[in-house]
């Protein structure tokens, strides 16, 4: 799958543009979707971490690697009410991004194998 489409549905999910979720800015209405997007990339793209962090403003690999487990963490979280709603935000995603993904698999095989996601 391309990380491009992943980046277009959490935008317009989350109601920012593709340039502020793959920007800089550190504001929460930003950097929250980010994390998820990375998470998303990572589990769906077959990426490195490096290659995240490069489409992401070149971003440092760890810092890709934190984002992704910051969100497999909230999902474990004892804060319920935090799991709750990370869990409702990726799990909507998931579903947008599926359908995107049996479009496609009827105009294209992938032989590749996913990265475990842990979520």
């Amino acid at each position: 799958m391309n990380p491009q489409i992943i980046v277009n549905i959490v935008s317009k999910y989350f109601g920012i543009t593709p340039d502020v979720l793959l920007g800089k800015s550190r504001v929460r209405a930003a950097s929250y979707p980010r994390q998820i997007a990375c998470h998303l990339i990572r589990c769906h793209c077959y990426m490195s971490f490096e290659s995240i962090g490069n489409l992401f403003s070149l971003r440092d690999h760890s810092t890709i690697m934190y984002y992704v487990r910051k969100v497999r963490d909230g999902m474990r979280s004892d804060d319920k009410q935090r799991a709750k709603v990370l869990h409702e935000h990726i799990s909507s995603l998931e579903q947008t991004i599926q359908q995107y993904k049996d479009h496609d698999a009827g105009q294209e095989k992938d032989s590749q194998q996913a990265v475990a996601c842990d979520a």
